[in-house]
């Protein structure tokens, strides 16, 4: 987070060509610095298997690269996912997601008009099951 900060600083700095603001960047810069500091002290203080995880992971690059921590998000690849989509029980129609034959990711798109067209979707107790057959859903992107 503070390194959006500070990348969106230098930003308005360079296209301003202003020398003020890349000093105020460089104060907020050590400030910030000094921040995390701080931070890290407490968490250290609060959490001692804080000192595991600060050894692996670095401070300034921890989002950049793995350092051989596992990634947080698993990354879904469509033709590997079956014909069942989990769906929340919500008052929302659900998102439905099209797979098409050996093509890019598909997008998600929102069709609040499938239950009324009698798409050729079946919606079971925690899931719903979406065909390659629904040709009128393939109209739309």
């Amino acid at each position: 987070m503070y390194g959006g900060l500070l990348l969106a600083g230098f930003g308005l700095a360079v296209l301003t060509r202003n020398e003020t603001r890349l000093a105020i960047l460089a104060l907020l810069w050590w400030v910030l610095e000094n921040k995390v500091a701080s931070e890290e002290k407490a968490l250290l203080a609060r959490y001692p298997e804080y000192a595991e995880y600060k050894a692996k992971v670095k401070k300034s690059t921890h989002s950049l690269v793995a350092d051989g921590m596992p990634l947080r998000r698993a990354i879904i690849i469509p033709s590997k996912v079956t014909g069942i989509l989990p769906t929340q029980q919500t008052s929302k129609p659900p998102l439905f997601l099209r797979f098409t034959r050996n093509g890019p990711l598909p997008p998600i798109f929102h069709n609040p008009f499938a239950f009324r067209a009698r798409a050729a979707v079946q919606q079971l107790s925690n899931g719903i099951i979406v065909t390659e057959s629904a040709h009128h859903l393939n109209h739309i992107t």
